[in-house]
């Protein structure tokens, strides 16, 4: 989003409805006037537009500051929304090679500096003798207050501990762990009533639709390159540990 009133004029909201979605997630004239009832200190500056599918879309996102939809159409949406703001996506991997959808790449020693920059960190490394404990107390303390970190990886990763502290003092926003030592997580631990905490089962990957198409394609793929005598995708490199 854009801050439509520093440029002196209101904030441009556009809202897409969908003809086919249900009843209950349609935001109606009479549903955007009570919220704008209720909220009355922001509502002299939103000048709001109500759509249906993409009847206005690409006439209102010119200038519009902000989109709600639950259906978000993606295809050259930067060209034809240009007042929206994107997530700027910060990776740390070992070798720091670029890789698609990143903006900035960085090798391990960046890890500190990127701490330091990131609204939210999300944690996806394989668990080695390199990676336990990678984000401990001390990285923790480097990331601004507000910020919020998801762990999809595994629970030795992160310490757990330190982050129950951050987030009963308040200076973490929030965080997201679906992974834990042991599973299932224990009825005793602390995580179930730390605040501002959303514990999932280790489901954060299971893609009903997509995991399984994924993999078999990829098993099959190694088929063919090792009946062509082709090097294999996704080989576990023992020296590294994954």
């Amino acid at each position: 989003m854009a801050k439509g009133g520093a440029r002196g004029r209101k904030f441009e909201v556009h809202i897409k409805n969908n003809r086919d979605g249900k009843a209950v997630f349609r935001v109606t004239p009479e549903r955007l006037a009570e919220a704008l009832e209720r909220n009355p200190d922001v509502a002299p500056h939103v000048e709001a537009r109500l759509d249906w599918d993409l009847d206005g879309f690409d006439r209102s996102m010119r200038t519009a500051d902000a989109l709600m939809t639950r259906d978000l159409p993606t295809e050259d949406l930067a060209a034809r929304a240009p007042n929206l703001k994107w997530i700027h996506i910060i990776g740390v991997r070992r070798h720091a090679r670029r890789a698609r959808w990143v903006d900035e790449m960085y090798g391990p020693e960046g890890i500190d500096a990127v701490l330091r920059r990131a609204d939210f960190v999300l944690v996806t490394t394989p668990l080695t003798p390199e990676t336990e404990n990678l984000i401990d107390r001390r990285r923790l303390d480097l990331m601004k207050p507000g910020a919020g970190l998801i762990n999809m990886s595994r629970a030795r990763v992160v310490d757990y501990a330190a982050l129950v502290g951050k987030l009963r003092a308040g200076s973490l926003a929030g965080a997201i762990l679906d992974v834990f030592d042991p599973e299932p997580l224990p009825a005793a631990s602390p995580l179930w009533d730390t605040p501002n905490l959303i514990v999932t089962p280790h489901v954060s990957s299971d893609d009903h639709v997509s995991y399984a198409p994924l993999t078999l394609d990829l098993f099959f793929d190694n088929v063919r390159r090792h009946l062509a005598g082709r090097p294999l995708r996704n080989r576990v490199r023992p020296r590294l540990g994954y």
